[in-house]
């Protein structure tokens, strides 16, 4: 019966429910809480490519050991990201959960872009600002109702194209009525998570040779 209904669901809904259970289980949970006690080389490596800034060793900021305190509040703060991030795998049609699931999206991106242009933190803490941006724009497109110009267009554009716009709310499974302010607040913080990775990539790229890429 659970299988039946998650294979009812619209395609956009599987894809949000899959992103978030990979992005709240598997990464937060798997990789950066469970993976430090399992394998330290590991755990390193997977803070040296995808988390620079809790490891250290650039600008002034020690390199810090694997359950080393600056790492523990790390693993810390993403359990805290987990919940927020596992909620809307379960929650789906919640639109206040998927709102909070934005607003960490926001946050994450500003503290490691943070890190990036003030500190100096490594270019490749831009994968995961990029991947916050990504992720908080397909939690809006799933959740949002076109608009009236968005009905305007599809209404006015060929029959071939029509079949090939993205489709806002499939089966209007969330009632966006019901939550007109936390839609618009989505809406702001996804622009919000963009105009921080742009200030973040604009850092990056204006580094002179010798600084950190």
């Amino acid at each position: 019966m659970v299988l039946s209904a998650i294979a009812a669901l619209p395609g956009s809904f599987k894809a949000m429910r899959g992103m978030f259970a990979f992005h709240g289980l598997v990464l937060d949970v798997g990789i950066i809480n469970v993976l430090p006690f399992v394998d330290e080389a590991a755990s390193d490596a997977q803070r040296t490519e995808k988390f620079p800034w809790a490891l250290g060793g650039y600008a002034g900021f020690a390199r810090v050991p694997n359950l080393g305190p600056t790492h523990r509040r790390f693993m810390t703060e993403n359990m805290a990201y987990a919940i927020l991030r596992t909620a809307p795998a379960l929650f789906y049609t919640n639109v206040p959960i998927l709102c909070t699931a934005v607003a960490s999206h926001l946050v994450e991106a500003l503290t490691i872009a943070w890190e990036i242009i003030y500190y100096e933190c490594p270019a490749n803490a831009m994968v995961p600002v990029t991947l916050m941006g990504l992720f908080s724009t397909q939690t809006l497109l799933t959740a949002r109702c076109p608009s009236r110009l968005l009905h305007r267009l599809h209404l006015s554009a060929p029959p071939l194209a029509r079949t090939r716009q993205v489709k806002f709310n499939q089966g209007a499974l969330i009632k966006s009525a019901d939550h007109p302010t936390a839609l618009a607040a989505m809406t702001g913080m996804v622009a919000g998570v963009w105009l921080t990775w742009a200030a973040a990539a604009a850092t990056v790229a204006a580094r002179k040779p010798n600084e950190p890429k």
